[in-house]
């Protein structure tokens, strides 16, 4: 048996993966090994603290809990860094051997110090109004005046910025600090920079743009400076010695600042870079010419900092593109083949000086040329000019994004060499732990558009879309996709920060009708924005506060994220506002029920007139807010929990399973859901038994259908049913992004019904399979990195013969139940069960 995978609360131990935001973490590890009914019996942890030589072993715990294993030791010290190791015992007695060592690292914990370094920004920066914005350079020189031992950089930013060091970029990431609720959060990251610090002179620079904190943000036309009107850096390098003395350079008013070669970047409109004004050596001691201005001190709150614990934005791959025919106006697109969100790249042109190429970006094509009004106000434009350098230049934007397909190009001279031009994918580096494959081709397509939208809506937060003017946590998104991400992708983490944001925005919110209730968009700019949005509330979207944590927990099994957000659930559940008798949603007030968003019936221009009572919805969500709460009461605290008095009846739920298969077969197999339905419709179908009218409506291709977008060329999830028309025609909505992952929640049935993995218990385990064969399906394998390691299903019909092939991680048990009812329940290993279909 091998320990591996070792995490620190929900943190992966690595460069760009997060720093650990507390003094006494959790730990967690899962088992790879393949023996049968392996259960752990007790484990073992040794740590080795910064620079020390020495392990300290811990006594053996009489544990079978290999999740969120409290901290051994003595709390952690702020910026503290360690190894850390685990072996475990089988209950058959033996020891495996020691994992290999992982390191940890704490960042700064605002409890036991202060963030030593001072936001700076360029002296009497003017205020940008406008609807994009210059970067920032900062540059300070300092010496290392002995023997390095070791060097790491804890740095944030008003804006996101890049580091280099020595003329080296520190990281290749992207957004930093990311975007949290900055009146009360602000993320700051950490660097090993060993490798690139030396004795002697040294040079750090760092290059800062508008981002979140004041370009221009939010939908209908959006707004500048929302946070603030300041580009500033702050950060400190904490270099240790060979003797082991430290020293720590810090950002202040020694500092220089000047305006760099991006003269305009915004997350919405793209960004301008002009090489001309490139500063040769700027952030090494190379520096050519160029007077640099003083700058200034501003104030900032350093208690809002706090370490970013969940993975950085980095590159996830890169593609190339084909290029189309000249479009009917003579324009030249290239076509990616796929719908992805990043930014282009070009290497070692050639060109004149003074010299401009521009790319445009669209996720489609609408009557042969690029498709550019989903994306309302934002230009998604990048434009460079050359400097006319001999050996090549080189380009990739630093400070914005977009979603797209396809690339327009301007290029007169046609200097771009087009089959090199390449898109760079990026997204917060969740690893992939959930696979769906079958006989299908076009199952196996649209789980690959599932995948594909949530990457590129994890772009620190969850998103709504990556391209147009939005771009916002819209919790109803999350609230009803949370169960299908965390099966997909290991970002609990990411998400968890996501929760603490919902939180804060929560307890900001003490006027207006309804104080205390969560926010519909977090961040919450609607504020901002003075929308009618603003101080409303609506189920689904408000019930992400518990929704979510729920489901996070259910993966995962962190009781310490329900702790952690309790208080959000309550109050939300407290401020609900509630019939006295009836415990519903009260219809005599005006609420914002946005009900089955976008459901198939809903005009272009107003998307929450579906035909379900919106109330109707909002009750549905209650009683499932209600019932979570309960379980969630339950494990919290137990000692508080009262009889609610919920009801179901089986009778009621096979008299509704009748009522919805008739009214399926009535519209065809097509859908008639929205947001709020569309992740309920199948299972709802499959738990009374309509196994054929859940099959035909899965695999229905008449629009609206899961597969219609598929069968149109789709390579990522839409926000409508017919975000495109069966003619090629963009829907005339406004609200019509080809990349929203909310309708992708059908991928949990393929997981759930076809591979027929589900949970029994948190975290895995104890789980079922149970397949349901289907739709002509001939075989289906489906696969979760669970917390404890690898659950499998693989079934395959021979003949009349059903075959299932299963894996079981160490340290939990699985009920096996095959289509001919026969169920087994095993421990760990991996098995093949055989009966008749």
């Amino acid at each position: 048996m091998k320990v591996e995978h070792i995490s620190f609360n929900s943190t992966k131990p690595g460069p760009l993966e997060g720093t650990i935001n507390n003094a006494t973490p959790s730990i967690s590890w899962k088992f790879f090994g393949s023996e049968q009914s392996w259960q752990q019996a007790a484990y073992q942890i040794k740590v080795r603290l910064g620079n020390d030589l020495q392990w300290k072993e811990f006594p053996v715990v009489s544990s079978n809990k290999n999740l969120f294993v409290e901290w051994p030791g003595e709390p952690l010290k702020s910026r503290a860094s360690f190894d850390l190791s685990v072996r475990v015992q089988g209950d058959d007695g033996n020891f495996s051997e020691w994992s290999e060592p992982v390191h940890g690292q704490v960042g700064l914990l605002s409890d036991q110090e202060q963030w030593p370094a001072r936001f700076i920004a360029m002296e009497n920066q003017p205020r940008e109004d406008g609807e994009t914005a210059p970067e920032t350079l900062f540059r300070k020189c300092f010496p290392l005046s002995k023997k390095v031992k070791s060097a790491k950089v804890f740095s944030t930013a008003l804006g996101i910025y890049n580091l280099e060091l020595n003329g080296t970029k520190v990281a290749e990431d992207f957004l930093n600090p990311g975007w949290t609720t900055y009146e009360k959060r602000l993320l700051h990251q950490c660097y090993d920079v060993t490798h690139l610090v030396k004795s002697g002179s040294n040079v750090i620079g760092a290059r800062v743009g508008a981002g979140w904190y004041s370009g221009k943000f939010g939908f209908d036309g959006g707004l500048v400076n929302i946070y603030g009107d300041k580009r500033a850096i702050s950060l400190f390098i904490e270099t240790t010695y060979e003797d082991n003395s430290t020293e720590l350079v810090c950002s202040d008013d020694s500092w220089s600042a000047s305006y760099g070669p991006i003269v305009a970047a915004g997350l919405y409109d793209g960004e301008t870079y002009d090489a001309t004004r490139e500063i040769q050596g700027w952030s090494s001691d190379a520096l050519v010419g160029k007077d640099w201005a003083r700058v200034e001190v501003i104030d900032f709150d350093i208690s809002r900092i706090e370490p970013q614990s969940y993975p950085h934005v980095t590159v996830q791959r890169t593609i190339t593109a084909r290029l189309l025919p000249p479009t009917p106006k003579g324009k030249t697109v290239l076509d990616f083949g796929e719908n992805i969100v990043g930014v282009p790249r070009f290497t070692n042109i050639k060109a004149r000086r003074g010299y401009k190429v521009t790319l445009r970006f669209a996720e489609v094509m609408e009557h042969g040329e690029l498709g550019t009004r989903p994306l309302r106000s934002a230009k998604c434009t990048d434009e460079y000019t050359f400097k006319g350098d001999a050996n090549g230049e080189s380009y990739q934007p630093r400070f914005t994004f977009h979603g797209f397909r396809y690339c327009e190009v301007d290029d007169p001279e046609n200097v771009l060499d087009l089959a090199k031009l390449e898109a760079v994918v990026i997204s917060t580096n969740a690893r992939q732990i959930g696979h769906f494959e079958c006989d299908n081709a076009l199952l196996n397509q649209l789980h690959s558009n599932v995948i594909r939208s949530t990457r590129g809506n994890f772009i620190t937060l969850p998103t709504d879309c990556p391209q147009r003017d939005e771009r916002m946590g819209w919790t109803g998104d999350i609230a009803v996709f949370g169960k299908t991400a965390a099966f997909l992708l290991d970002c609990s983490s990411m998400l968890d920060n996501f929760l603490k944001d919902l939180w804060s925005e929560q307890r900001m919110r003490t006027s207006g009708p309804w104080p205390h209730a969560p926010a519909v968009v977090v961040p919450d700019v609607v504020k901002h924005l003075k929308h009618f949005w603003d101080n409303q509330i609506s189920a689904i979207w408000q019930d992400c506060a518990v929704i979510l944590p729920f489901s996070l927990f259910r993966a995962t099994e962190n009781i310490n994220l329900l702790k952690q957000q309790y208080e959000s659930m309550e109050t939300w559940i407290e401020c609900l506002p509630k019939l006295e008798h009836q415990m519903l949603w009260d219809r005599t007030n005006v609420f914002l029920q946005l009900g089955d968003w976008l459901d198939p019936a809903a005009p272009p221009d107003r998307p929450a007139n579906g035909k379900t009572d919106k109330y109707l919805v909002a009750n549905a969500f209650f009683y499932h807010v209600l019932t979570s709460m309960v379980t969630i009461s339950e494990l919290v605290y137990p000692e508080n929990v009262s009889n609610l008095g919920l009801y179901n009846s089986k009778k009621q739920v096979e008299f509704a399973g009748n009522r919805l298969s008739e009214l399926v077969k009535k519209a065809n197999y097509t859908i008639g859901t929205g947001f709020a339905g569309t992740p309920h419709i199948l299972p709802a179908l499959f738990a009374t038994g309509h196994y054929e009218e859940a099959f035909s409506m899965l695999l229905a291709k008449e629009c609206p259908s899961w597969l219609y977008p598929v069968t149109m060329g789709a390579t990522t999830i839409w926000e409508r049913w017919n975000s495109m028309m069966p003619d090629g025609t963009i829907n005339p909505g406004e609200m019509t992004s080809f990349n929203h992952y909310a309708l992708g929640a059908v991928a949990s049935t393929m997981h759930e019904i076809i591979g027929g993995v589900s949970i029994l218990e948190p975290g895995y385990k104890r789980f079922k399979i149970c397949p349901h064969p289907g739709g002509n399906l001939k075989r289906c394998h489906v696969e979760h990195e669970s917390p404890y390691g690898v659950v499998s299903s693989r079934w395959k019909i021979c003949g009349d013969e059903f075959i299932l092939d299963v894996t079981i991680p160490p340290n939990t048990k699985a009920v096996i139940e095959l289509p001919n009812g026969h169920s087994e329940e095993h421990g760990s290993g991996k098995y093949t069960f055989t009966c008749k279909f």
